[in-house]
């Protein structure tokens, strides 16, 4: 695996995060305070919800230059690609749109191709709860939900232009372990030289598979 293996420890250490911080949690995933945390002391970017946990949160925190939103190599918070608060850029560390992600609580999966697995073997109830806690728990987060239309477009990209929402997940991921984007208002969103995966785009990384390319 890509990293050793690294980003893969921390999804897992994310999902298995209890109320207090452990010493177990730092040593499976000793950079969390730069992806999970607004002050840098406490894992506040983790949230179970059901047979989901839920990465990040609408609120950044000015004092210690943290955005709420995940940081992403495609979006846009406010302060360039793949950046946390810049507060020259964002005074008050508020992003502009929401990015979060939400991966298994109880199980691992490797990539949506999981889910296939689990409804070949007749888990159905344990699919659709799944599904359900990772679909609707980030949205639950968002502040005025109903100002979003949805990304249903080719193309659409999840912007402040756009002013709509995504959820997608990847079908060749960067990490791998199981994880919905939703995505919503960014300032800019990247697409080239390959697909995002933070919207409905056509991905030319793939263009050789008409099925995929598409993201359908």
């Amino acid at each position: 695996m890509p990293h050793k293996g690294a980003r893969e420890k921390c999804f897992c250490a994310y999902a298995q995060l209890v109320q207090q911080l452990h010493d177990a949690f730092t040593v499976e995933c000793p950079s969390w305070p730069l992806f999970v945390s607004t002050d840098g002391n406490n894992p506040d970017k983790v949230l179970h919800v059901g047979e989901a946990t839920v990465l990040g949160k609408v609120r950044g925190n000015a004092t210690a230059g943290h955005y709420g939103s995940i940081i992403d190599w495609a979006a846009d918070l406010g302060s360039g690609f793949n950046r946390d608060c810049d507060r020259l850029l964002s005074p008050n560390c508020q992003t502009v749109g929401v990015h979060l992600l939400s991966i298994p609580r109880r199980r691992y999966i490797r990539d949506v191709f999981g889910l296939q697995s689990m409804l070949n073997q007749k888990q159905v109830l344990d699919l659709c709860a799944l599904l359900r806690d990772m679909i609707s728990a980030p949205l639950s987060l968002f502040d005025r939900l109903e100002r979003y239309d949805s990304c249903r477009l080719q193309d659409e990209d999840p912007t402040k232009t756009n002013e709509c929402v995504s959820q997608c997940f990847h079908i060749e991921p960067d990490v791998f372990y199981m994880h919905l984007h939703t995505t919503a208002g960014l300032l800019r969103v990247r697409n080239d030289p390959y697909n995002s995966g933070l919207g409905p785009n056509f991905n030319s990384s793939v263009v050789y598979d008409g099925y995929r390319a598409f993201g359908r």
